[in-house]
């Protein structure tokens, strides 16, 4: 069992709320930001 995940834009961000729902066959998240993960 997997929990979902909520992504929300910080300061100076834009977009979203998007919430991502793992599957078993999907169940790994890729980020790929120009200013990493704060």
């Amino acid at each position: 069992m997997y929990k979902s995940v909520k992504i929300v834009a910080g300061k100076g961000g834009w977009g979203g709320p998007l919430v991502l729902v793992p599957t078993e066959t999907r169940c790994k998240i890729v980020s790929v930001t120009g200013g990493g993960i704060h």
